[in-house]
């Protein structure tokens, strides 16, 4: 690109220093991804968690889905694939932005679906008619590990202490805490042509962003295992339901082990404790051994009802 040749209007002059520089930013970054960045299984994981398992995390019982439905976790979603997004284009700052409402998320999310939480708190939060808008990350935080106290017992880390470190360490970066938290520093431009910052591949911002959405990843996941046991034991719902299993609160056996392997390390020990002795994790898969298997006739029938259900959408 000629900036010599650039578009007078100064919006259309962006878009043309935009077009020529994003391709080559993205390029470099797949490359250094695939090449370079130390810890890309996990990311990988990490990614794959985020797009197929995250959304399906909260319980289907009938009162939570009534509090919030899945739309927080749906919504924390967005939010990491917006990040990915960002880091793409070169913009690794914004980044920190979309981690941190992931985080907030989550733990509103959980907060809500608490059973010490009120369901028309909850209601409000959810038809932005609430006088107190979200509530306070430090607040719902407590309130879950106040309803989870056992889970910090014979373990040398509280797990919200370590979700809360996190969360600051972001927020510094987003509300520029010092000069290591500067633009400059998380999001270098060398580059400006008329005033503008040409987006660019840095490799030592790159890999901490990435770092970051891959540590928020695994704490989400930590929380979300600490909120619903029963996803880190892996149920065959087709065995028993066919293709109308419960929308959500349950996982495959390949999706938990998934999650399982997302868990921190220091927290390995935890989750297993969790496993072994859970009395919700117990009487769940105490309900699931009970069930009968789907039958072929009844499987059949589903799928009767699928075709009919679809050709009636089709003509209206």
């Amino acid at each position: 690109m000629n900036p010599f040749n650039l578009p007078r209007e100064s919006f259309n002059a962006r878009r043309d220093i935009l077009l020529s520089s994003l391709e080559s930013v993205i390029t470099e970054t797949s490359n250094y991804i695939y090449n370079d960045y130390p810890n890309l299984e996990k990311l990988e994981q990490a990614e794959s968690f985020c797009t197929h398992e995250l959304m399906e995390a909260p319980t289907a019982r009938v009162d939570h889905l009534e509090k919030v439905s899945i739309f927080p976790w749906v919504e924390a979603v967005h939010e990491l694939d917006s990040c990915l997004t960002v880091i793409f284009q070169g913009n690794y700052k914004n980044a920190f932005d979309s981690l941190r409402r992931a985080l907030e998320l989550v733990v509103a999310g959980s907060f809500f679906v608490l059973d010490s939480t009120e369901s028309e708190k909850a209601k409000k939060w959810m038809h932005s008619v609430s006088d107190n808008g979200t509530p306070n990350f430090k607040r719902a935080l407590s309130a879950l590990k106040k309803a989870t106290p056992q889970y910090d017992q014979d373990n040398d880390e509280s797990w919200a202490d370590v979700l809360l470190e996190h969360y600051w360490d972001i927020c510094n970066v987003i509300h520029v805490n010092g000069l290591e938290n500067s633009f400059n520093i998380i999001s270098p431009r060398f580059r400006h042509i008329n005033g503008m910052g040409v987006p660019q591949f840095d490799k030592k911002a790159c890999s901490q962003s990435l770092s970051y959405y891959l540590k928020t990843v695994e704490l989400i996941a930590l929380t979300v295992a600490l909120s619903n046991p029963v996803l880190l034991v892996g149920f065959d719902m087709e065995r028993k339901f066919g293709i109308n299993p419960p929308m959500s609160g349950f996982y495959s056996p390949v999706q938990a082990e998934n999650l399982a392997c997302l868990i921190p390390d220091n927290f390995q020990k935890l989750i297993a404790r969790i496993k072994e002795t859970d009395t919700n994790i117990s009487s769940i898969q105490h309900w699931y051994d009970s069930l009968p298997d789907i039958t072929e006739e009844e499987l059949n029938a589903q799928f009767e009802r699928q075709d009919e259900f679809f050709k009636g959408f089709k003509k209206s």
